[in-house]
């Protein structure tokens, strides 16, 4: 991949508050949902391995999938999506 400019990092979370962050940073790692690139506003799950919401007012649930895991093979955990969820809203802008 070509960019022009220099980065100092590879965290998505504060991208926008510290530093420069490497161009294609978003593809080294994996999200619950990824959109689909021929369908408006259609997203498929990618460490999710479905989506659902019982009632308007109820937050979505989203099973993660047996087989997700990081590069060393460890499975991807709830409290790891949680982390994930959490450090986004307190530093992401």
């Amino acid at each position: 991949m070509i960019a022009f400019g220099t980065f100092d990092h590879f965290n998505e979370v504060v991208a926008g508050l510290k530093g420069s962050i490497a161009m294609g940073a978003g593809m080294i790692s994996d999200t619950l949902l990824v959109s689909s690139l021929d369908e408006v506003s259609t997203e498929y799950g990618l460490l999710a391995e479905a989506v659902s919401q019982p009632r308007l007012t109820s937050r979505p649930h989203l099973p993660l999938r047996a087989g997700a895991h990081y590069h060393d093979g460890k499975p991807v955990t709830v409290e790891d999506v949680i982390f994930s969820m959490e450090s986004f809203k307190k530093h992401s802008p």
